[in-house]
């Protein structure tokens, strides 16, 4: 990683924003397996967080968008009045992005638990456990 060199091998010295993604259960044994030893800690790639929380955004996100299509389908037979076919377009539509959402989902899961499967590195495990931290 070029910040490692830039920064003598030490990301400890690199001045950190607060992380936005709140600590979950899967955070310390993502540091362990994917991080790098720094005197402050493990430093983790954004990528690694973004990767396991993607399967859950991309369902949240598919929902929200069935409940905004329920709050206005009452206007498809005004449509369908008015063009005919409108409502099968809209189911033919609804379908396809069903089927791609789920792909979508599931490659995202796949993504994430690819990640979650992986050994946690001894050398960070001892490094976590010297600072005081907890290995479950």
């Amino acid at each position: 990683m070029e910040i490692i060199e830039e920064h003598g091998g030490d990301l400890g010295k690199v001045e950190w924003l607060d992380a936005e993604r709140p600590i979950d259960q899967y955070t310390v044994p993502l540091a362990l397996r994917h991080g790098y030893a720094c005197s402050a800690g493990i430093a983790v790639p954004g990528v690694v967080f973004t990767t396991v929380d993607r399967p859950a955004d991309l369902a949240k996100t598919y929902q929200d968008r069935l409940r905004a299509e329920a709050a206005v389908a009452g206007q498809d037979e005004i449509m369908e009045a008015l063009m005919p076919g409108w409502k099968a377009s809209g189911e033919e539509l609804a379908g396809e992005v069903h089927r791609s959402t789920e792909a979508s989902i599931k490659k995202a899961q796949a993504d994430a638990d690819a990640l979650l499967a992986a050994d946690a590195k001894p050398e960070l495990v001892e490094h976590w456990a010297r600072m005081g931290g907890f290995i479950s």
